[in-house]
């Protein structure tokens, strides 16, 4: 498995601040011939000709990241609070402490998605 990440700096060379630049990174790098699937879509082409169907829009790799983000998110938090019914995510996100056992959770966390299989490490 692995994690493509790419720099999302299109336009900004020419802003004062190009030391920022460096720390921009994007999931952007999606291409319709890419095989992944996830638990709704065999594609994500497939994904983009749903969305055309439903609003009369196809997008591109911006659609597809638009999509993949917040199943990630609530993936993360199905398997964070699988077991467990309290504290609540409120009360977690809430101290230091509920944070970093959410950020200890995610690392059990394994997404099949349309980028290919998401996986963090302990970092």
């Amino acid at each position: 498995s692995s994690l493509w990440v790419t720099s999302a700096t299109w336009g900004w060379w020419t802003t004062p601040n190009l030391a920022a630049i460096e720390d921009y990174q994007g999931g952007g790098q999606w291409h319709e011939k890419l095989s992944y699937s996830d638990e709704y879509f065999d594609s994500g082409l497939e994904m983009l000709q749903a969305n055309e169907a439903k609003i009369g829009y196809m997008g591109g790799y911006d659609t597809v990241v638009c999509y993949t983000a917040p199943i990630l998110f609530a993936k993360h938090l199905q398997q964070a609070y699988r077991v467990f019914d309290t504290p609540t995510l409120k009360e977690d996100i809430a101290t230091a402490q509920g944070r970093e056992l959410l950020r200890r959770r995610m690392i059990e966390l394994r997404v099949d998605s349309l980028f290919g299989p998401v996986l963090f490490d302990r970092n």
